[in-house]
């Protein structure tokens, strides 16, 4: 759909199950998805063609993105796996063995060099990206680690928990920079802004924006009906998309906290909502079993 007018650009349809994650690669030409079905795929965003199917994880797959350079693709699911893959030949590069539950989300570093994995074993780990060893395991939560990921200079990581907290560690010597608390358990994921200023954190049906270095409460988004299980910084840092269970993605005004424009097609829970490298458009990941592409208007 176009962002002003509620039309629909694209449907990728063909995942047997709902689809769980969507990621445009860096130049916006491509896009990977992932769900219960247990396979990832490539499509072209452009003429909505189907290009490859990942094929290797044993149960259902939680993430799917592309590294910086969009020559591999992270993958990470129920199997207590994460997996690199080559993005042009399929072939699988790299599998992370180490979580004793399942892997919620993982996270390239921006050059690359390493991921970054949260697990329902309470812990995140950080291993080395080419050869699939394990470099550090992050002790800081009480409950599952539902999101995970580096900053934009990938200086700082965070890791989110459904324990409430969102932890910064400092990526060089993985000391515990600062928390942030949500008001309720269970809390939903994490993102940072395109600075690394600012992050936005998921806090059941609404989203908290908080000063990375001050730990000052910046805005606060309310008006989904129903719990949000996403939340992106648009790639100027001026927008927030959120995707929710109540079948809805909103788009916000990063700076005021104003609602822009609600978006309304999806027939059940969305699971994702991720901004294309341009931010024009929005690809929208859901329960229904579709993948959906939108434009959207630069003002």
């Amino acid at each position: 759909w176009n962002a002003t007018r509620g039309r629909l650009l694209a449907t990728f349809a063909g995942h047997t199950g709902g689809v769980w994650a969507g990621t445009f690669r860096p130049d916006g030409e491509t896009v990977v998805t992932a769900g219960v079905d247990r396979v990832a795929r490539l499509w072209s965003v452009k003429r909505g063609k189907l290009l490859a199917t990942l094929r290797g994880h044993s149960d259902e797959i939680h993430v799917a993105s592309f590294s910086t350079d969009g020559t591999r693709v992270l993958t990470a699911g129920s199997d207590r796996t994460a997996r690199v893959w080559n993005a042009h030949s399929g072939e699988v590069l790299a599998v992370l063995h180490g979580h004793d539950e399942k892997v919620l989300d993982a996270a390239f570093n921006p050059d690359g060099t390493a991921v970054i994995t949260g697990s329902l074993d309470h812990s995140a780990k950080v291993w080395d990206a080419h050869e699939g060893a394990l470099r550090r395991t992050l002790d800081g939560h009480f409950m599952p680690v539902a999101s995970v990921r580096f900053s934009p200079d990938g200086s700082r990581a965070l890791s989110a928990g459904w324990d409430g907290r969102t932890n910064v560690w400092d990526a060089a010597t993985w000391q515990l920079i600062h928390t942030f608390e949500a008001e309720l358990s269970l809390q939903g994921p994490a993102r940072f802004d395109p600075r690394g200023n600012r992050i936005a954190m998921v806090d059941h049906q609404k989203v908290k924006i908080w000063d990375v270095r001050s730990g000052e409460l910046l805005i606060t988004l309310a008006g989904h009906a129903d719990v949000v299980r996403a939340a992106n910084f648009s790639p100027d840092g001026h927008r927030i998309a959120t995707a929710s269970d109540d079948k809805t993605v909103r788009l916000w005004d990063a700076e005021t906290g104003r609602l822009i424009l609600t978006l309304v097609g999806h027939s059940a829970r969305v699971f994702s909502a991720i901004y294309s490298p341009d931010g024009l458009r929005l690809v929208t990941a859901s329960a229904d079993s579709r993948f959906r592409a939108a434009s959207i208007s630069p003002r």
